[in-house]
């Protein structure tokens, strides 16, 4: 029979491995899947730089300066150049770096980042990703849905693009790094944007979309 504090440490150890297995799980969501997963007007994703780390007792808190909305923000309420406070339990960053960051805004202007939130950091994003981002291709493309695949072939739905998990894990990866799941209009359903990046992450002369 386990005593008091040897329960409280159990059951810590038991939630921070939930925590970390759900980070995780979300981190390995496509970046589109993360950027469309918000249905509020308050949602704000934006280029951050962080300029100081705040002292608060319960959770990281940092000042950040907005370098580019990602997209604009609709409601006019934050622009270039205004400070926003980041708030966040279970990640550190880095003073002085650049983070994609995205959440609902509160009305002290502080993202208060969860599990989930939208959190990474601008240096390991690949081109094709920080340009969906800056372009808004992630926004125009909200409509498609990204699934997880473990058959072969995947079944097919117009409004659907699938990550094949079941015959190459390297054909997730790469789409997730390097394709956008956009609306084809000559197939009348969404599909897998083909690249000169992705064709040589998946070191196929031709890539078909599922």
């Amino acid at each position: 029979m386990l005593d008091r504090s040897s329960q409280v440490t159990w059951l810590l150890f038991v939630w921070l491995s939930c925590a970390v297995y759900s980070r995780r799980a979300c981190e390995d969501r496509h970046l589109q899947q993360q950027f469309c997963q918000y249905k509020s007007h308050r949602f704000i994703a934006a280029l951050l730089e962080v300029v100081k780390e705040v002292a608060d007792d319960k959770k990281r808190t940092y000042t950040t300066k907005v370098v580019k909305l990602l997209p604009e923000d609709e409601q006019g309420k934050v622009k270039v150049g205004n400070h926003l406070l980041v708030s966040t339990q279970f990640d550190s960053l880095a003073v002085g770096g650049f983070y994609v960051i995205g959440d609902i805004l509160k009305d002290n202007y502080e993202l208060e980042l969860d599990i989930c939130s939208l959190l990474r950091k601008w240096s390991e994003l690949s081109k094709i990703q920080q340009e969906a981002l800056t372009r808004g291709y992630y926004k125009q493309s909200c409509a498609c849905v990204i699934e997880d695949c473990w058959d072969n072939p995947c079944e097919r739905k117009s409004d659907t693009c699938y990550l094949n998990m079941s015959f190459d894990i390297r054909e997730a990866e790469c789409n997730e790094r390097h394709s956008i799941c956009y609306y084809d209009k000559e197939q009348d359903s969404c599909a897998w944007k083909t690249s000169d990046e992705l064709d040589k992450c998946m070191d196929f002369e031709v890539m078909v979309p599922y």
